[in-house]
Formats: C-alpha cells, structure tokens, sequence
C-alpha cells in the first residue's frame, strides 16, 4: 500500500467517526422535560426531580458527571442536586425581568451525561404571581372644564401600568364620590383600559372653582394591589354674572364752591366671574351737555370728579347715567343726582342783639339791632 492510499483510507476512517458521532447524537438526544415555577420562588425550592424524570439511577448522576448547562448568559437559576436529582432554585427569578410582557416565559436548559455522552433538554415555566402594584405615570392629573360644559362631556386620563399579568395586571378604577363627576373607561382594540371623567351635572364657578379628586386603580391579585392618583379640575369662567352696583340710585350734596378736580363720588360695581370677565370700566350713558361741561368719570376706577365751576344760580341739580361693562360686554347701571349747595347767594344765619336801658324814672327802654353773618361776605348790621 503506497503512501497515498494510507492517507486516503485515514479520511475516510475520520469520515465515518463524525457521521458516526451525528447519528448517535441525534438517536440518543430524546428526553425532554418540562417544568412549571411560580417567580419569586424561594432559592432552595424543589420543582422536580431530574434522575426519576430521566429514569435514571441517582447513582448514575455522579459518576457519569451529570451537567445542568443554563443557556441564560447572566445567572444559573436552577441547579441539581446530585445526591438525589432533585431540580431546584438557586437565585432568584423575576418574570418581569426576563420576559417583559410576553404571555409565555421560558428558561430552557441543557442536561448533559457522559459515558454514553447524552443531551438532554430542560424547559421550564416561570408563572406569574402578583408581585407588582399598579402605578400611575404622572401623580397628579390636571384637567380644565369651563361651567359652560354639558353634562355627559367625558375627559380622558392617562391610564397606569402593571408589569403583571392577566388576572394580576390592572382589572378595574374607581373615583373618590361627590356630586359632579362620574368615572367610565375606554378600552383599547389591544385590551388597554383608560380612565375617563365623566361631567354628570353642570359646574358653577362662581360656586366652586376647583376639585380635587382621587382616582384608583386596582389589580385582580390575592392580596389585591392599588395605586392612586389626584385628579385636579379646575373650573373655567364663563361670562354669566352682570356686574352690580351696590344701589340703583345715588344722591349727592355738593356745594357749589367745591375746587375743580374734587371727588364727588366713587362708584364701585362688582363681578362674581374672573380675569377679562370680571374688569369693569365705567362711562356716562345718559349726561346732559351741561353736566358733561362739569363733571368727568374715571373709566377704571369709577371716581367722578369736579372739572368746571359750579353755580347754584345757574343751576341747582344733575342727574347723569353711569354704566358698567364688563370684559364680556355685559352691562348694567345706576343713576347719580348730585344736589348743589348755595354758598354765597342768601345769608343763612340772622344773630339778635337787644339791650335793656332803665331810666331814672324807673322806665325800661329796650333797643334792638340785627346782625347778620353771611360766609364769605363778612358781617353788616341792619
């Protein structure tokens, strides 16, 4: 036999121990075995037992050198006990951790026994338990409703989050009680529920401008697992209130020397609503051309003042119309009649003064004069 043919013989004897070791590795890989574990397991706890699952002889483990070869690249969950096969936890396992949200979680393992070499397969389950509570992304949900809304208006909230699954995940919100408001849900084509505000009777800011509220969501595990939120409605104004003077009719006296720039009143309505809403500006409706040549108003602060000379002679009363606006164009108004004083036309005041003279006959004589005091023009007798 010549050196080629030695070589040739020698490939195909390597050959054949590799399509040998293939097709005793395929027809001896037959086991499988499957498992099911709760998460959170303590470590220790036994799920199986491998050596009679095999139908092997626990003997056997240790001789053979019986391997557990976890595909997981960062933990060994599970080990064996080769004294007795028993398949137990060795760290701790967190479902969420592992499969998200997928509705089957799997760790599948590797048996490996020597002398025959064998493989073997493992997978096992890991089950859900109720190990999260549902949370709310944002604490504090804030939604604005003016007064004007009709009831039956829903407003969406955001919706909470619960890693767990079926049962164990989000079944149900309810809403602290009151009057007002009324809770649904809107169920998404993929199951996801959200919480809506529902307007069950008409709001009145000028009643109640704010609410506050707690929203609850519950989970369907034992012990049942919550989370709340504060729902914060603020109410917005709608231009429902007329501004209101606080009398129809206002009567001032005024005297006709009163300096220019004097205040002869300040007039003040109010508004129950706010913002624009509630700013009011003040104008003369109904004047006369005289009137107008003598007094002004402030359009913000409703001061009326003295902008001419006043003669009681030429004139002895005004009547003007004052309106309120409001920032929503509402109006209403009250009548101002100012009454001038005569200051220097008549004299107000007459002082007597009489005097006894006893003569010496023993007759009385009496005497009398008249002294009369006017403001401005000093004192004369008459």
């Amino acid at each position: 036999m010549n050196h080629t043919e030695e070589n040739r013989r020698k490939q195909w004897q390597q050959i054949y121990k590799v399509f040998s070791f293939i097709f005793f590795f395929i027809t001896d890989t037959y086991g499988q075995l499957q498992y099911s574990v709760l998460e959170e397991m303590k470590k220790g706890s036994v799920i199986g037992n491998v050596a009679k699952d095999l139908g092997l002889n626990v003997d056997e483990f240790a001789n053979r050198k019986f391997q557990l070869i976890s595909k997981a690249k960062s933990k060994q969950y599970f080990s064996v006990n080769l004294e007795n096969g028993d398949l137990f936890v060795s760290d701790r396992i967190d479902r969420e951790t592992l499969c998200g949200n997928k509705p089957n979680c799997f760790i599948n393992l590797e048996a490996v026994i020597e002398n025959p070499l064998t493989f073997y397969t493992i997978t096992i389950e890991i089950q859900d338990v109720n190990d999260n509570s549902p949370i709310f992304a944002d604490k504090y949900f804030e939604v604005e409703i003016s007064e004007l809304t009709s009831p039956g208006t829903r407003f969406a909230l955001g919706n909470a989050q619960d890693p767990d699954l079926g049962t164990n995940s989000i079944q149900s919100y309810t809403l602290s009680d009151n009057e007002n408001f009324g809770l649904g849900e809107k169920i998404t084509t993929d199951g996801i529920k959200y919480p809506e505000i529902i307007l069950e009777k008409s709001l009145d800011r000028e009643k109640q401008s704010y609410y506050e509220l707690i929203l609850t969501t519950l989970d369907g595990g034992n012990p049942q697992k919550s989370s709340t939120a504060t729902v914060r409605i603020i109410v917005q104004d709608f231009n429902d209130n007329l501004p209101m003077f606080n009398q129809d009719t206002y009567r001032v006296r005024l005297h006709e020397d009163a300096a220019i720039g004097s205040l002869v009143i300040h007039l003040n309505a109010t508004d129950e609503d706010e913002g624009s809403n509630a700013e009011i500006a003040y104008s003369f409706s109904h004047i006369s051309d005289n009137a107008r040549q003598l007094f002004t108003i402030d359009s913000v602060n409703g001061d009326i003042k003295v902008i001419g000379n006043l003669d009681y002679e030429t004139l002895d009363s005004y009547e003007m119309t004052v309106v309120a606006k409001d920032g929503g164009s509402h109006v209403t108004h009250c009548k101002v009649t100012i009454q001038v004083i005569d200051v220097n036309g008549q004299c107000p005041r007459n002082n007597y003064h009489i005097s006894l003279t006893i003569n010496s006959r023993g007759l009385t004589t009496r005497n009398c004069r008249i002294i009369t005091e006017c403001p401005g023009l000093g004192l004369w007798d008459e």
